[in-house]
């Protein structure tokens, strides 16, 4: 094998190295061809950008010298408000770039064709416009706000004196109708903007008139920078660039050159599209051609890799799963460190929404909460969706497990299908909602993230949609983090703290103190005969009795199980005579439950040496349970097996009447050990019974055979994904209880809720399924 492998290995460097040259032969002429044509696509661009400023420039200058010829005029006439002068002023029809003529005068008055006098001191100052005299202004709004105009003022003079400025109005909303019809290339663009402020005054594009730091958020390319763009405007120089549009959904190549007026730069840009088309049609060949040439290299290439690939794949998938392991502990390590993360984040959301507030609704809880929230303004409804989980929207959840995103401006169906829903959301004041599922990475539905009172309307939720994966990482991350941590201090089956626990706090007992320290050692006696002859799951049911005893009497921050049948208990500061009682109601407690302990008791005065106390607290248990199995007889043994084998019949009775109980509400209940794919019925109907005993008594196959008969299809996929047991067995342990809303295909609507059962452990998987009639606005 290892001859053949060196055999091969220079084969294999030869096609790699040829591949290699041809590559980057291939990416070398590719980018030249780029590079050539790049230059040539701005030489012309710059070429039009110079023939468009001289049209600009020879309108302005036209439309400039008109306005002065009609100034005399107006300096002949007797007054500006006599007949005459209002004549001449309503009979211009405009022409080139003037809309209408209005005169400014002393007062910040402005005289419009009409004869109306109009109070412009809020937007103009004759005083200041008079000094400024011969010129054009900068971007302005009209006088009632109806849009963006620029003013051409020449001064009225007569005898010497500027009685008057006439002004010339260019509306900005048609100047670009006079360049447009020159634009004879698809896709291309002219753009006039004021150098200083950035100001557009004329898109061919857009309908709006924006400014040139707006492109701050678009993606420039490679190469080029936005900041070189702005300093060449605000110093009028020559230039050129490239950016995203989000109109073309392209790059866009630009050229831009001082007006010749004012400020003033014009930009004419190409989309990628058309100024690189011929550059793309040669590269198109040369990918061609690069193409034929490496298929014949790929199929020698295959075939020597398939030698290999066997040996290679085992240690490609280890590594794989090494390099996962270690994203998802970096991950999970920076989620548990930013408590703030889901609030920040939603802050963000909300902001790039334009909405009043953001919010993340959880089906489960999360540290004691069922929603994380941002709202922002006073009039936000502080309090109300903190107060709310993903369970209080049934109707909303169900359609987002169909459809993975909503964008709702009319509850009008809501309001027929679901009033409650319907109506908790008029209560918060929400006139629109963007709303997204949010799965964990089992694939399980974990929340609705969402946004309400959007700032203007969206077609799609693909912004709130991008952010999905952040949340669901978060929230998983911080969740595995909280629970890794409670594993490290807490004992999972009784609930106590555990031996990690105890030997720190036997080190800060160590420290030393003032107060007397007593330690409490038990062993829960007979386990070993319990779980041989009733099974492990009346063991576990023995030690959480003792445990719920212990943490009764001692407290649950002074209360520890360290090992299989051990507990331990601290009491500081306590007299003989306190600790005594505390022990006889642990006793009395322990055998109220038909069970037995052997204790020992060790107490110390000030700063004592605990590790040597709590030894000898171990070897009094060690001597006391010596005794107990050395007194017992075998009759105790013999009543005590027969009182707990009648209260499992009585619990076997007790059963038989809940069954009888349950019939009307659920249509099934079944107690499935997620290791064995196997179930026992609490309550089963009888075409569930067939399906069972056609499946050989695997649930997940049954219930399969279930959904394909009886559940909606909208739905069957939801119901199925539950019988991922490995994921589910995840959301058991971290305390979550599953739940769905469906439909069957006869319109009846079943709640499936799912919860670990009492006895669920490591060592025992069994988990309790409920089937309830329902509908779905009770949910």
């Amino acid at each position: 094998m290892k001859a053949k492998r060196r055999r091969s290995e220079p084969h294999i460097l030869a096609a790699v190295f040829l591949s290699l040259c041809l590559g980057a032969a291939f990416l070398f002429a590719s980018r030249e061809i780029t590079a050539l044509a790049t230059d040539s696509c701005f030489r012309m661009l710059r070429q039009a950008t110079l023939q468009f400023g001289q049209e600009l420039k020879s309108n302005v200058s036209g439309s400039r010298q008109l306005l002065k010829l009609t100034a005399r005029q107006f300096a002949e006439l007797d007054g500006l408000d006599s007949e005459p002068a209002l004549r001449l002023l309503s009979s211009f029809e405009g022409g080139s770039l003037i809309s209408r003529l209005e005169i400014l005068l002393p007062g910040d008055q402005i005289l419009s064709m009409d004869g109306s006098l109009t109070d412009a001191s809020d937007a103009l100052s004759y005083e200041r416009e008079k000094v400024l005299g011969e010129h054009i202004s900068g971007r302005q709004n009209e006088l009632d706000g109806s849009g963006m105009i620029l003013r051409s003022y020449a001064p009225i003079v007569k005898d010497g004196e500027t009685q008057a400025l006439l002004c010339a109005v260019i509306d900005l909303e048609t100047l670009p109708h006079f360049y447009s019809d020159n634009l004879s290339q698809e896709g291309s663009r002219l753009c006039v903007i004021e150098g200083k402020s950035g100001n557009f005054l004329v898109d061919t594009v857009h309908d709006y008139l924006g400014n040139i730091h707006g492109l701050r958020s678009r993606k420039i390319k490679e190469g080029y920078s936005l900041e070189q763009v702005i300093r060449d405007m605000d110093e009028g120089k020559s230039g050129q660039t490239a950016f995203f549009s989000n109109t073309a959904g392209e790059y866009l190549y630009c050229a831009y050159e001082p007006a010749g007026i004012n400020d003033w730069m014009l930009m004419f840009s190409l989309p990628e599209s058309v100024a690189l088309a011929d550059a793309q049609k040669i590269r198109r060949m040369l990918m061609l051609l690069a193409g034929l040439e490496a298929l014949f290299l790929v199929f020698y290439f295959v075939w020597l890799l398939l030698r290999t690939r066997r040996e290679t794949r085992e240690k490609d998938a280890q590594l794989d799963r090494v390099q996962y392991m270690l994203q998802i502990e970096n991950v999970l390590f920076n989620a548990a460190r930013d408590p703030g993360l889901f609030e920040e984040a939603l802050h963000k959301v909300a902001g790039m929404l334009q909405a009043q507030g953001a919010f993340f609704l959880l089906y489960g809880s999360h540290e004691g909460r069922h929603a994380y929230v941002w709202t922002g303004g006073d009039d936000a409804p502080n309090g109300f969706w903190e107060n709310l989980s993903a369970k209080h929207f049934p109707r909303l959840s169900a359609m987002l497990t169909r459809q993975g995103s909503l964008v709702c401006y009319d509850f009008s169906s809501l309001a027929e299908e679901s009033p409650r829903e319907y109506e908790l959301l008029q209560g918060a004041g929400v006139e629109s909602l963007m709303l997204v599922s949010v799965r964990n990475p089992d694939s399980v539905h974990a929340g609705v993230l969402g946004a309400y009172n959007l700032g203007r309307r969206f077609s799609s939720a693909e912004l709130l949609q991008s952010v999905v994966l952040s949340f669901s990482m978060a929230l998983y991350n911080m969740e595995s983090f909280l629970t890794i941590k409670e594993m490290g201090m807490m004992d999972h089956l009784t609930g106590l703290l555990n031996r990690n626990s105890f030997q720190k706090a036997m080190e800060e007992y160590e420290k030393g103190g003032d107060l007397s320290l007593c330690c409490v050692y038990l062993d829960a006696d007979g386990l070993h005969e319990i779980n041989n002859q009733f099974g492990h799951i009346a063991g576990d049911r023995m030690l959480q009795s003792v445990a719920e005893a212990l943490k009764e009497c001692f407290g649950e921050e002074n209360t520890y199980r360290i090992g299989g049948d051990e507990f331990a208990a601290f009491c500081l500061g306590e007299g003989e005579e306190q600790v005594g009682r505390r022990i006889q109601a642990l006793e009395q407690a322990i055998a109220d439950c038909g069970y037995h302990v052997s204790l020992g008791v060790e107490r110390r005065e000030r700063a004592p040496l605990v590790f040597e106390m709590v030894k000898r607290a171990e070897e009094k248990m060690y001597e006391a349970k010596r005794l107990y199995y050395q007194n017992r007889d075998g009759e105790q043994q013999a009543r005590e097996m027969n009182r707990q084998l009648e209260a499992l019949l009585q619990e076997k009775r007790d059963l038989d009447v809940f069954r009888s109980a349950l019939a009307s509400k659920y249509i099934g209940v079944y107690i499935v050990d997620l290791r064995m794919d196997s179930l026992r019925t609490i309550y089963i109907p009888a075409y569930f019974q067939r399906a069972v005993q056609a499946a050989g008594g695997k649930f997940s196959a049954a219930l399969q055979s279930y959904a394909e008969k009886s559940v909606d299809a909208m739905d069957r996929k939801a119901l199925l994904a539950l019988l991922d047991y490995q994921a589910l067995e995840k959301r058991l342990g971290r305390g979550e209880e599953p739940q769905l809303l469906y439909r069957k295909k006869d319109g009846e609507c079943i709640f499936l809720h799912i919860f670990p059962s009492p006895d669920y452990s490591p060592q025992c998987r069994e988990s309790i399924w409920t089937f309830e009639k329902t509908k779905w606005n009770e949910q």
